[in-house]
């Protein structure tokens, strides 16, 4: 299964930005998260995946990704 170890720091901050809709993502960062199945893309812009969700969630939970307040 894709863990936040097969990600960036920085991707790991796209997908958490895809939470927002109208988020404007690099082109080649936004192709690769794709790829992965981490975000889709959508008429209005990339969205986050149920997949993304849980990285997300997991790189919080090991401290690559502050928490929320």
């Amino acid at each position: 299964m894709t863990g936040p170890s097969d990600f960036t720091d920085e991707e790991l901050r796209w997908i958490e930005a895809a939470k927002k809709v109208g988020v404007s993502i690099p082109a080649s960062i936004e192709n690769d998260l794709i790829q992965k199945g981490v975000i889709d893309r959508t008429d209005l812009g990339p969205k986050i995946t149920g997949l993304g969700k849980i990285v997300v969630d997991e790189a919080k939970k090991i401290g690559r990704l502050p928490k929320e307040n």
